[in-house]
């Protein structure tokens, strides 16, 4: 399957490749009318479209599709091995193949898209070096590396080793190397011109550190501690959700740090350990969230992109 992304991200575009084309889209005979058993990946099929998408996989517009598109498409879905293109830079993603590293998701295309933007507005040709905490499938710097040939160094780094393996696989790159550790610690003695991050973002009054999606600590540690790493005309580029907003405001600017949003993006809230936890989810009421039904999701956050720099 292709996960095809517009770059202002007005379009999401599904595809069937591959075998893909025989068993689930029935083309199964050649252009002399042969039967035959599989198909190139490099062919591919057109099968639906989505406009804004806001997930990459969005089950309930898929559910609403005529139902023999719908089991199409999910039998599309359930698929392991899925091309992710965003803006022509793409990756080809093998589901449990590197087990707790995910593909990309709407909150990492919107990072991409935010780097789109801050091509064009902001003076990055300068810029020589830089560094992913928390890299995860590694496709945003794969982005920064096709989009930014000046770059003569990227540096991923991932407290998992999976992540690692998965960069390795996925990034055919000399310029990029992947690290396994802490990225607070990496970052130490260190400068760099562009330091990215799509970190967890869901706050918890609990915090288990071996958890991606608990807590805030590594947005906040990036915060405090990260901006001493930057070059003097060096960026901080961040994804701070709004559960979490008000609180990374205020730390920015007790670092008397300058900040500026460069994109946003309304998502539905789809991480189902959260969901499924009554707890979790009323710390998240009593405090930021709100429950707002509409386009088949109760709940809904805003994805900041923030460009941060030293004074």
């Amino acid at each position: 399957m292709i996960l095809d992304f517009k770059a202002d991200l007005s379009r999401h575009d599904v595809y069937a490749n591959g075998v893909e084309l025989v068993q689930i889209m029935g083309i199964d005979c050649d252009d002399s009318g042969n039967r035959i058993t599989t198909r190139l990946d490099t062919e591919k099929k057109l099968v639906t479209s989505f406009t804004n998408p806001v997930l990459v996989t969005d089950n309930y517009r898929i559910g609403k599709l005529d139902p023999v598109l719908r089991d199409t498409v999910f039998a599309l879905y359930s698929s392991p091995k899925r091309r992710v293109i965003y803006d022509s830079v793409a990756i080809d993603f093998e589901q449990r193949k590197f087990p707790t590293v995910w593909g990309p998701s709407i909150d990492t295309l919107l990072f991409c898209r935010a780097l789109k933007y801050l091509k064009i507005d902001y003076q990055l040709d300068e810029f020589t070096n830089s560094v992913e905490i928390g890299s995860g499938s590694g496709f945003i710097s794969k982005y920064i590396l096709e989009k930014n040939p000046q770059i003569k160094k990227a540096i991923l780094v991932d407290i998992n080793d999976a992540a690692k393996k998965c960069a390795n696989t996925y990034i055919n790159d000399p310029r990029m190397s992947a690290i396994v550790g802490n990225g607070l610690k990496y970052l130490a003695n260190k400068k760099f011109d562009m330091i990215s991050c799509n970190p967890p973002y869901i706050p918890r009054f609990t915090t288990v550190e071996n958890n991606p999606y608990e807590g805030i600590g590594l947005l906040s540690g990036l915060i405090s501690d990260g901006s001493e790493s930057l070059t003097k005309n060096g960026i901080l580029l961040v994804n701070i959700s709004s559960l979490c907003e008000n609180k990374e405001l205020k730390l920015i600017k007790d670092m008397n740090l300058n900040y500026e949003k460069i994109d946003q993006l309304d998502v539905p809230l789809k991480v189902f350990r959260v969901l499924n936890n009554q707890s979790w989810m009323d710390y998240l009421l009593s405090n930021s969230m709100k429950k707002e039904t509409h386009n088949g999701y109760h709940y809904w956050q805003t994805l900041n992109m923030y460009k941060i720099s030293r004074k």
